[in-house]
C-alpha cells in the first residue's frame, strides 16, 4: 500500500464542505476565508412578451377553412407534402429550437432547456426558474471572459446530457449499461438525476451538497468546476456515467483517462433515492442523484490515481480489473463489513484471491490526491489552498510520484492566503479549496470551499 493511504485511515466523521454567500466582488469572501484560518491552529429576454401568441398574428381563418385553419394551429404548420414543420420528431435532440427564428439563441435554448426539465417531472415554475438563473449565470461568466464557448453552447450540451439520461442514450439492448454492467437506476431515479442536474447548474453555492457522508473532497471538486470553465463537461459525465457505465475525464493538457463507475456505487441510497426536492436536497444538504453519481466518479477517479502512482492495473481495464474500487454507497456489496463503515461508503483495495479488502470509509483523499484528482478533472492549477506548514513550498513530495507540475498554493500568513485568495477567484471566476481543521468549519465563505481530507 503506498504511502498515501496511511494519512486517510483516521478520517473524521465531521467531514463536511459548504459554503456562504459572497458581497460579489470576493473581498467580503476572501475576509472570511483568512479569518477562518486566523485562529491560532431572466436569461436574455427574460419576462419579454412576444406579441405572436400562436403564429397566426391576430388572424382566425373560417371554421370551413380547414387547410387554413390546420396552417395556423400552433405548432401545426402544414408542409406541402402533408407533414407538420415543428413536428416534435423532426425537433433537434442537441436542445437546440429553431422555431423562432426571431429569438437569440440564448432565447430558444433556455425554452428548450426548460421542456427537457419539465420532462423530467419538475414543475413549470421550478423549471422556468433553473433554466432562467442557469442562463443568466453562464451569460454573466461569458461577460467576464471565464466560460467556455457560448452560453447558448453550453447550455445546449447540458440539455442534451439530461436528454440522454432520459431517453437512456448509450445503453445496450439488452438493458445493460455499455461497459456490460447492470442499471440500478429507475426512470424515477433518472428523474431525479436530471432535477438534482438542474438545481447544481442553476445554483451550486445552494445545492452542491454532500448531505450525511465523507465527500468533502469529491463535492468541493464539483462545486469549483460548476462555477465557471465549462460547467457543461460535468453534466456530460454524469450522463455518461449512468449510461455507459463509465466516462472520459480529461486534463488540461488533454490527458484523458477512461474511468469505470461499479455501477453498484451510483445505486441510490437512502438520501439520492429521495424524489428531488429544493428544500430536502438543498436548505437541508442532503446529497441528491447528480452529486451521488459525480462523487462515484470522482471517487474512482481518485482510486485510479492511485493505481497509477502504484504501478496498478486501473479501473481503465475494466472495473473488475481495478486495484482499488471506491464505493460511493453499497460498500457492503463489495465486502465491506458492519462496522467499517456507518454511510455504507468505502475505498476498497483488491487482494491477493481477487476479492477487496476495506481501506476507508471515505474517498481516502489527502492534500495531494486532491489536488491531483483537481489536475485530473481539468481543474485550474494550484486551486487547492494549504498552509506552508501542511505543505511546505506546495511542491509535490519526493518519492510518490505524483506529477511534477502538480501544485498546491501553499501560504504563510493571512496577508498572503487573503492575497492568493482574490487573485486566484479574480484569474478564474471559481472558489479555492482551502485545508483546514473540522472545529473550523462553520466559517466558510463562496471565495474558499472548506474541506478536511
Amino acid at each position: 500500500m503506498a504511502d498515501d493511504t496511511k494519512a486517510v485511515e483516521s478520517a473524521r466523521p465531521n467531514d463536511k464542505v459548504a459554503s456562504v454567500k459572497d458581497g460579489g466582488d470576493g473581498s467580503h469572501a476572501s475576509a472570511e476565508a483568512v479569518a477562518l484560518l486566523d485562529r491560532k491552529t431572466p436569461a436574455p429576454g427574460a419576462g419579454v412578451e412576444s406579441p405572436i401568441k400562436d403564429g397566426s398574428m391576430g388572424t382566425t381563418p373560417p371554421a370551413s377553412d380547414k387547410t387554413m385553419t390546420a396552417y395556423w394551429q400552433a405548432g401545426n404548420k402544414i408542409n406541402g407534402d402533408g407533414t407538420r414543420s415543428t413536428d416534435e420528431t423532426a425537433k433537434p435532440r442537441d436542445g437546440s429550437d429553431k422555431s423562432d427564428p426571431s429569438r437569440s439563441g440564448l432565447e430558444n435554448a433556455t425554452e428548450a432547456y426548460q421542456k427537457t426539465l419539465e420532462r423530467a417531472n419538475m414543475s413549470p415554475r421550478q423549471a422556468e426558474e433553473f433554466a432562467r438563473l442557469t442562463a443568466d449565470r453562464l451569460q454573466k461568466d461569458a461577460d467576464a471572459g471565464k466560460l467556455k464557448g457560448t452560453p447558448e453552447e453550453q447550455l445546449n450540451r447540458m440539455n442534451k446530457a439530461m436528454t440522454d439520461v432520459l431517453d437512456k442514450t448509450g445503453k445496450r439492448p439488452d438493458g445493460r449499461l455499455e461497459n456490460g454492467q447492470v442499471d440500478h437506476l429507475k426512470d424515477s431515479d433518472r428523474a431525479n438525476l436530471v432535477q438534482d442536474m438542474a438545481a447544481r447548474q442553476a445554483n451550486p453555492e445552494k445545492f452542491v451538497n454532500q448531505g450525511d457522508h465523507m465527500t468533502c473532497v469529491l463535492e468541493s471538486n464539483q462545486k469549483q468546476r460548476l462555477e465557471a470553465g465549462d460547467p457543461a463537461q460535468v453534466s456530460e459525465q454524469i450522463a455518461s456515467v449512468v449510461n455507459k457505465g463509465s466516462a472520459e475525464v480529461v486534463q488540461k493538457d488533454g490527458t484523458t483517462r477512461t474511468v469505470n463507475v461499479d455501477s453498484r456505487s451510483f445505486m441510490p441510497d437512502k438520501e439520492s433515492g429521495q424524489d428531488f426536492n429544493t428544500n430536502y436536497h438543498g436548505d437541508q444538504g442532503k446529497r441528491s442523484m447528480a452529486g451521488h453519481v459525480y462523487d462515484a466518479l470522482a471517487g474512482q477517479t481518485i482510486a485510479d490515481l492511485r493505481s497509477e502512482r502504484e504501478g496498478k492495473p486501473s479501473s481503465a481495464q475494466g472495473i473488475d480489473k481495478a486495484s482499488y474500487v471506491y464505493m460511493a454507497a453499497h460498500a457492503d456489496q463489495l465486502g465491506a463489513k458492519p462496522g467499517q463503515t456507518s454511510t455504507n461508503e468505502a475505498l476498497m483495495a483488491k487482494n491477493a484471491k481477487g476479492s477487496y479488502d476495506f481501506v476507508t470509509n471515505s474517498p481516502g483523499a489527502d492534500i495531494w490526491q486532491t489536488a491531483h484528482l483537481n489536475m485530473a478533472m481539468g481543474g485550474e492549477p494550484g486551486a487547492v489552498f494549504a498552509s506552508s506548514s501542511v505543505v511546505g513550498d506546495g511542491v509535490p513530495p519526493k518519492g510518490e510520484k505524483y506529477p511534477p507540475e502538480l501544485r498546491v498554493t501553499s501560504f504563510a500568513d493571512t496577508n498572503e492566503l487573503r492575497d492568493k485568495l482574490t487573485d486566484f477567484q479574480n484569474r478564474t471566476g471559481k472558489s479555492a479549496q482551502i485545508l483546514v481543521d473540522a472545529p473550523y468549519l462553520p466559517v466558510v465563505d463562496k471565495a474558499a470551499t472548506v474541506f478536511t481530507p
